[in-house]
């Protein structure tokens, strides 16, 4: 949420420089240690702050390649991974602003905070009011499954089965007027994080809400994330993890500020990113028992929203959209199942064999193979007909660390090599 809403409430980079033989020691050492196995090194990550750079951006969803970025100042669309961003208006209205965006196949659907939820089919070319039945219109959180849409509101929850077209008040157990501003899916449950009312939880045919764990009951939610079987509630006194379904709650603040705000969450893989008001953003890859700041470059440090897309972190601030790579943090990004690829020689001089270790993304695949240095910055790239065994001249980079990643239509896997 915005900092205006909050006004309404009151309220090792590693780098390895060797001039002498004798510093191979050294080399082969930092060598074993990395264990060339799946990115477990922590890296500082360089933001870059887009060509949005300005605005409260309160949210993202991404539909295709398309990464839509909601703000006090309406919508905006990138369609080239951020590098360039336009405004998309057309029929939108938005009092104070876009607070939640949620996607499904071309469909894109806005809630706002004043005039209820929009629709767009066009990509966010135009946009349509869908507000029949829904009585409250200050909307700060959406969440879709399948046929039936979420809105949290000033005035709870209410639901659409009809593509947004009406509306449903599903409010039975919870307390009068209550304001959602968090929604999440997982499974048949619904969770809802509210202000100053903890978290509430239903499923997705019900209408019969419950308060979950008691020790939180009494907190102001603001995001939530789900990551398998586990949960995340960041509040404003950090982050909250369930691995129950949200019948008990543990507090995970390990290398968190002190009463951190956390606007909001997004998780990749094992990997769990954690927006602060104020802070900037923290990492973990534990499940919440410890947690790394990751702001190199980033300047500002008011995090509303974040999104992943590939490889990709954004982040939405008070004041526009910055950008970095989850290879900058040390982060393997798997879409099916875990995989790894051998890379050797390693130390290499002159040129590298990359192999995979991962029966399904071994044979004939064609593969798009990229070379990054730690800033996430690529630095070369090709394309191979299949992923089996492959040779890279690598005799023009300079010596230090460097991260491939193999791209098929399976998925991506990624791993590290040290340059002589």
């Amino acid at each position: 949420m915005g900092f205006f809403v909050l006004l309404r409430k009151h309220s090792i980079f590693v780098m390895i420089n060797y001039i002498e033989m004798k510093t191979k020691i050294l080399l082969l050492t930092a060598t074993l240690a990395l264990n060339f196995s799946l990115l477990t090194l922590n890296c500082n990550a360089q933001w870059q702050q887009t060509s949005l750079n300005s605005g409260y951006i309160n949210c993202f969803t991404i539909s295709g390649n398309n990464i839509f970025a909601g703000s006090n100042n309406g919508m905006y669309l990138s369609s080239n991974n951020g590098n360039s961003w336009m405004a998309i208006n057309t029929g939108l209205l938005y009092e104070y602003g876009v607070m939640a965006l949620v996607s499904k196949a071309d469909t894109v659907f806005a809630g706002t905070w004043g005039t209820g939820v929009y629709k767009s089919t066009t990509n966010g070319s135009s946009w349509t009011a869908v507000n029949t039945g829904l009585s409250n219109v200050d909307v700060w959180s959406l969440a879709i499954s399948g046929d039936t849409i979420f809105a949290g509101t000033s005035g709870g929850v209410f639901l659409s089965f009809h593509n947004g077209s009406s509306w449903v008040a599903a409010n039975h157990g919870l307390p009068s007027s209550i304001e959602v501003d968090a929604l999440a899916l997982k499974d048949t449950s619904v969770f809802a994080g509210t202000w100053g009312k903890g978290v509430y939880l239903t499923s997705h045919n019900e209408n019969n809400w419950t308060a979950s764990d008691s020790c939180i009951t009494r907190d102001t939610v603001i995001s939530l994330a789900v990551n398998d079987s586990n949960i995340f509630a960041g509040m404003w006194g950090g982050v909250f993890f369930s691995q129950n379904n949200g019948n008990s709650w543990t507090k995970v603040n390990n290398g968190l500020p002190t009463n951190a705000i956390i606007a909001s969450l997004a998780i990749k893989g094992d990997t769990i990113l954690a927006g602060t008001k104020g802070s900037g953003v923290f990492i973990s890859t534990n499940n919440g028992s410890s947690w790394t700041a990751g702001n190199w470059g980033l300047g500002n440090l008011y995090i509303l929203s974040l999104a992943i897309n590939g490889n990709d972190i954004y982040a939405g601030t008070y004041g526009g959209v910055w950008k970095t790579s989850l290879v900058g943090f040390g982060i393997k990004d798997i879409n099916n199942n875990e995989s790894d690829i051998a890379i050797y020689p390693n130390p290499a001089t002159n040129n590298i064999i990359i192999e995979s270790s991962y029966a399904s993304l071994r044979g004939s695949q064609q593969a798009a193979i990229e070379i990054l240095n730690i800033q996430g910055q690529l630095i070369k790239s090709l394309s191979v007909n299949n992923i089996n065994k492959t040779s890279i001249d690598v005799s023009s980079l300079q010596s230090g660390l460097y991260v491939v990643e193999a791209k098929t239509g399976n998925g991506v896997i990624v791993n590290k090599f040290i340059k002589e």
